[in-house]
């Protein structure tokens, strides 16, 4: 894939991880499988990965590693729509995860908004 702004040159140089219970290998350059025990392997990529890890579309991947506490900042986008019906980003999650505001900020029509779990804050 090629755009004029070269983002996609640099997600074709990232590292990228795909959590899947079906797929035996990916094409895409750089990608990983994870498909056996999701949190020791995502452990092993968190220790061994020297930025930030993120997480693009999986809401069942988010409620995963919320309930196993390995998530150490939420920057949800909020848009503003009302839809009445949808999913819920945490719906199904069974344990409490309270979190701290760290930072918001407007990003066109939309606002970001940062926040750490209160375990993670100093």
């Amino acid at each position: 894939m090629n755009d004029e702004a070269d983002f996609a040159d640099k997600m074709n140089g990232m590292a990228k991880y795909v959590v899947s219970s079906s797929l035996a290998r990916a094409d895409w350059n750089n990608t990983t499988i994870i498909s056996g025990d999701l949190v020791e392997e995502l452990s092993t990529v968190k220790r061994a990965s020297p930025g930030d890890i993120l997480i693009a579309g999986s809401g069942q991947l988010v409620r995963a590693l919320t309930t196993q506490r390995l998530i150490d900042e939420y920057r949800l986008m909020v848009f503003p729509v009302v839809l009445g019906v949808g999913k819920g980003l945490f719906a199904g999650v069974e344990c409490s995860a309270p979190l701290r505001l760290v930072s918001s900020q407007p990003a066109g029509e939309c606002v970001i908004l940062n926040y750490e779990p209160l375990e993670s804050s100093s």
